[in-house]
């Protein structure tokens, strides 16, 4: 992934793997996904917490998420992506579809995070988030420098701490693609974080029509991020 090429390249080919359905979104319970024995092949691990929140804990890379039971995780495992699929078939086939889209993904990415309240999604798209790693800045690179090398075309950047005290940068735009056959608006953000060998970027897609109401979404997902000790 060359991010060089600017913020939209970026935002793009999320868009294009994680396409989604048309059908209308359902009501459904809260899900939860046992990780597979074999899940520990990606390094990366994720709990249930008590008060229903999920953990994410990736400690080949050195950080972690927090998020609430709303976020639906999926370890990238084609594995684990096709079972997860087949389970929400019947109960939520937009979501289903959109699971289908995401196999074969290489294996800079994570983890994937699919927002399962009805709020947080409409007939064409369901809220989501791509997390992946990369190595092409330098962590002693400055984190500014690297937002304003790869935010050409984005409609806002900027830097920011979350409430972890982890600082963080962050560039957003829209972006139109076609999925089933009509042209979704889609409003990206993405976030990124120094790690040790690198960067974590976490690439939030929703609905442009929820963009206006989206604040809450997307200050719960930069407040998740957390650094681990190595």
């Amino acid at each position: 992934m060359k991010h060089g090429m600017g913020f939209f390249v970026i935002v793009l080919v999320t868009a294009v793997v994680l396409s989604a359905c048309s059908s209308q979104p359902t009501s459904s319970p809260p899900i939860f996904f046992t990780p597979p024995p074999d899940a520990s092949i990606v390094g990366i691990q994720y709990e249930l917490q008590p008060d229903g929140s999920v953990r994410i804990i990736d400690r080949t890379n050195g950080y972690g998420l927090i998020l609430s039971a709303n976020w639906l995780p999926v370890l990238n495992n084609n594995q684990t992506i096709k079972d997860s699929a087949g389970s929400l078939a019947e109960i939520d086939p937009q979501l289903a579809e959109l699971l289908t889209s995401s196999s074969n993904l290489n294996s800079q990415y994570r983890v994937l995070l699919f927002n399962t309240d009805d709020a947080h999604r409409d007939a064409t798209m369901v809220s989501h988030i791509s997390v992946y790693v990369d190595s092409l800045f330098p962590s002693d690179m400055p984190l500014d420098s690297v937002v304003k090398q790869m935010a050409s075309g984005a409609a806002s950047q900027g830097m920011a701490e979350n409430k972890n005290g982890i600082d963080y940068g962050y560039m957003s735009g829209e972006v139109t693609r076609q999925f089933s056959g009509k042209a979704v608006k889609l409003y990206t953000v993405l976030v990124l974080v120094k790690i040790d060998h690198g960067h974590v970027y976490l690439d939030i897609s929703m609905p442009v029509s929820l963009a206006q109401k989206g604040h809450d979404l997307l200050q719960e997902v930069f407040d998740s991020i957390y650094l681990i000790d190595q």
